[in-house]
């Protein structure tokens, strides 16, 4: 079968105090709004008073202050939509989001209040709503889930004790490999407590073990009461901020120069913008990537924390069925793994237009499957799924996301690995010559890889803007 597909798919995934939360909290939704098309001018734009680059959440909340206090703004925005790695998909007429999913705590959220503003639904998290099952397709009993839960607890305060005592270059798969010999789980239970690491850390992270700091890759933290996502798609907050914005489309930034007189931005396409001032919203992947030149160089002590940080792998496969084949309550279903880099999160969409399900797998098995076609994307990670429901029939349509493949993302969001430290986070975050000024999830140490982080570190930079 020749399953429908559309380009390669990329955002980010922006999760987060999640760890404590998701393990209680199983929710899911996974859903849309178009993408915004603001008017726009193709002529070069030779001066402006403050330039941004990039029209995701981090510059769109830069930008809607600035102009807020008067100040003249232009946002250059090298896809041909905004919202970056925040991006719903409608393609297959039920709304998709590709990347950030989840308000990370309601009360406070500074996202709480913009959908309020704009006048947006969301669905709030359903505990309960979550079926496990093992390697026979067989769902967990009652003993199995009381069992998981209880290994899960034990692990938290045992793992929580050996942070504590961690240096910046242990790696998390230590800790865990240490309280694994400490506990000597049997087969089944060994697989529980993976599971159970598999959608507390690593899928939320979106990196594996191997890959995340043992002291500091929680290093969050979160807002109160319950997580939400949006039946119409995070799209409705992208087009709420971008409303009566300056954005310039298919602006591929590669040079930006600055000096005492102000700065000058070049893209591929060979046109030249000039501003007194410019805001960087660039994820950290593609600033990793020398994607862009600064002249002169930047900072480096900055450059060396940019290179200490990494980005993880948050990938999605999207699914629409012809009819719902899982009980209409569930939230989340998932599977017991032989392999916990390979266990796969199917969140299931709330009030879909269609039945829908979008898988989640991360870190480098996530970058594994940007490799292979959508074809054996979807017959590996449906394989246990069809175990469990045998009757499932075959999808109408499918998407699978490529984030690290993604040259205007590298990634879904960024993660504390071994060696690097949260000031480093702080780093990026610094003004370099009272030209430049940065913004961004990976620019704030604790409300990284979130939407809210993305958001406050917007508007961070917009009031260094105005301080002069």
């Amino acid at each position: 079968m020749k399953l429908p597909n559309i380009a390669p798919a990329t955002v980010t995934q922006l999760q987060l105090s999640r760890r404590q939360f998701l393990w209680l909290s199983m929710v899911a939704s996974l859903l849309a709004c178009a993408p915004l098309n603001t008017p726009q001018d193709d002529s070069a734009v030779t001066q402006a008073s403050v330039l941004i680059i990039g029209a995701g959440i981090a510059g769109l909340a830069a930008g809607r202050k600035l102009q807020a206090a008067g100040v003249p703004v232009q946002l250059l925005e090298a896809r041909e939509r905004a919202g970056g790695r925040v991006w719903t998909d409608t393609s297959f007429g039920t709304p998709f989001d590709l990347g950030a999913s989840w308000i990370h705590g309601v009360e406070q959220n500074p996202i709480t209040a913009l959908v309020k503003a704009y006048g947006l639904n969301t669905v709030a998290t359903d505990d309960d709503a979550t079926v496990v099952y093992g390697l026979d397709g067989r769902e967990l009993g009652n003993k199995q889930y009381q069992r998981l839960w209880q290994l899960g607890e034990q692990f938290d305060d045992d793992l929580a004790a050996l942070q504590e005592q961690a240096e910046d270059d242990a790696v998390l798969r230590e800790g865990i490999e240490r309280l694994l010999r400490r506990y000597r789980l049997n087969a089944e239970d060994t697989r529980l407590l993976n599971w159970y690491i598999s959608y507390t850390i690593e899928i939320s992270m979106a990196a594996g073990r191997d890959e995340l700091s043992l002291a500091w890759f929680d290093n969050e933290e979160g807002f109160g009461g319950a997580e939400h996502t949006f039946p119409q798609g995070y799209g409705g907050i992208v087009q709420g901020l971008a409303q009566g914005l300056d954005i310039r489309y298919g602006q591929v930034v590669n040079q930006i120069s600055y000096d005492a007189q102000g700065v000058t931005v070049g893209t591929q396409a060979g046109q030249s913008y000039r501003a007194e001032r410019v805001v960087v919203t660039l994820p950290l992947g593609v600033l990793q990537a020398g994607s862009v030149t600064f002249e002169p160089p930047l900072p480096a002590a900055r450059l060396q924390a940019q290179q200490r940080l990494a980005m993880g792998t948050l990938n999605k496969l999207a699914l629409v069925f012809p009819h719902r084949f899982w009980d209409a309550e569930l939230h989340l279903i998932s599977h017991l793994h032989d392999q916990p880099a390979q266990i796969v999160e199917w969140w299931i969409p709330q009030q879909p237009a269609r039945p829908a399900l979008t898988g989640l797998v991360a870190g480098a098995y996530a970058r594994q499957l940007e490799q292979q076609p959508l074809e054996q994307v979807v017959a590996t990670l449906t394989a246990p799924l069809r175990q469990a429901y045998p009757r499932m029939p075959e999808p109408e349509a499918a998407l699978y996301t490529r984030w690290s493949s993604d040259p205007f993302a590298r990634g879904s969001y960024s993660h504390i690995p071994p060696g690097a430290h949260p000031r480093d986070h702080q780093a990026l975050a610094q003004p370099v010559a009272g030209r430049l000024f940065f913004a961004g999830e990976a620019t704030f140490a604790t409300y990284s890889a979130t939407v809210h982080g993305a958001f406050i570190s917007g508007e961070r930079a917009a009031d260094e803007v105005l301080a002069g």
